[in-house]
């Protein structure tokens, strides 16, 4: 926990047998640039990221956190986010209350768990979707909840998208290259 709190890191790498990120690791750091985070991580303490600037890869799942304040990113200005094809689950608040306005955040085709609030109070210019999204009957509240969008697309794979995914967010635009056939 706190490992480079503070520093002035430009550039960093994580290695391939880091498994754990803990609390407030690279909190401050100000411009990391690119963030990567590989498959093989397997928790990111909270606020692990919070402060810093940059953009960010994102190779691994992304853990529940229990508030907004917990997330790893918490008033990080991110320039864009890419969830890559090797991600599953996206846990509640993980990319939420991230500062600024994101230009553009992709989700790959193999998300199949969105946790409440993932992308609670973020801005972003562009959300791209790859993958069908599931149903979340069973949350008060969907991941994008509070969220402005500028433009949602919804790629060529998508043919579902769940219920309660976009409530009480700002869309401006949506447009859909996909062969939708499902919206909850």
């Amino acid at each position: 926990d706190y490992a480079f709190k503070g520093y002035s890191l430009k550039k960093f790498k994580i290695g391939k047998n880091v498994k754990r990120i803990g609390e407030e690791a690279f909190f401050n750091c100000g411009n990391l640039g690119h963030i990567e985070l590989p498959s093989n991580i397997q928790y990111i303490g909270p606020r692990a990221f919070g402060r810093t600037s940059g953009y960010l890869t994102i190779g691994c799942n992304l853990p529940d956190y229990d508030t907004f304040l917990d997330s790893p990113f918490n008033g990080a200005y991110l320039s864009s986010i890419n969830i890559g094809n090797s991600v599953s689950k996206i846990g509640k608040y993980s990319l939420s209350s991230i500062g600024g306005t994101i230009k553009e955040i992709s989700i790959g085709s193999n998300v199949k768990e969105l946790g409440q609030f993932a992308f609670r109070s973020t801005k972003s210019m562009r959300l791209l979707i790859y993958c069908d999204l599931p149903d979340l009957e069973s949350q008060s509240y969907g991941p994008f909840y509070q969220t402005t969008l500028d433009e949602i697309v919804f790629a060529q794979r998508v043919s579902r998208l769940g219920c309660n995914l976009f409530d009480y967010s700002g869309v401006k635009k949506i447009i859909i290259e996909s062969n939708l056939n499902e919206i909850g």
